[in-house]
């Protein structure tokens, strides 16, 4: 990433996090007014279930990896999201935002 991005600002899990104490999120990447949240999901799916023909179980399985799972924690897209709306809302402790502009968030 560091590479890719050598002159934006990087911080991982444990160096972005909310005013809270929580992680915003995996990966922080901001170069000006523009952001990028990243989530790392490493998700495995039972060769039963692939081989189901009916899809809902499918559907619900990755509903339970990539969005909210049985105990209603939020799962990759809905960090994402919330992580987007927490920095529209707040001044986080760990990174100084451009006041000038608002920020681009792309997740």
């Amino acid at each position: 990433m560091e590479r890719c991005f050598s002159s934006a600002i990087h911080l991982s899990g444990d160096d972005a996090k909310k005013n809270d104490g929580n992680e915003i999120c995996d990966y922080y990447i901001r170069y000006g007014n523009n952001v990028i949240l990243i989530e790392f999901k490493d998700v495995l799916l039972s060769a039963a279930l692939k081989d189901q023909s009916d899809n809902d179980p499918i559907y619900k399985e990755l509903d339970k990896k990539f969005y909210e799972n049985q105990k209603k924690d939020p799962k990759g897209i809905q960090q994402l999201y919330n992580a987007a709306s927490y920095l529209d809302d707040n001044n986080p402790e760990f990174d100084i935002l451009p006041t000038e502009n608002n920020i681009d968030v792309y997740r």
